[in-house]
């Protein structure tokens, strides 16, 4: 026999394994050496994008 189509499901909880992430320690490098980077990033993502065709 089928079961009633409109019957809501049961949600059932998902226990996940819970990862600590390591403590973060101070950066010896400044932070405008990290947004250059970050800059440098960016632009490389972004000429590869432009140089894709459709």
């Amino acid at each position: 026999k089928v079961a009633n189509a409109n019957a809501k499901l049961k949600a059932v909880p998902v226990k996940g394994t819970v990862i600590e992430a390591p403590a973060k320690e101070s950066s010896p490098v400044p932070m405008d050496v990290s947004m250059k980077e970050e800059e440098e990033l960016c632009q490389a993502f972004s000429d590869a994008l432009n140089s894709v065709e459709d």
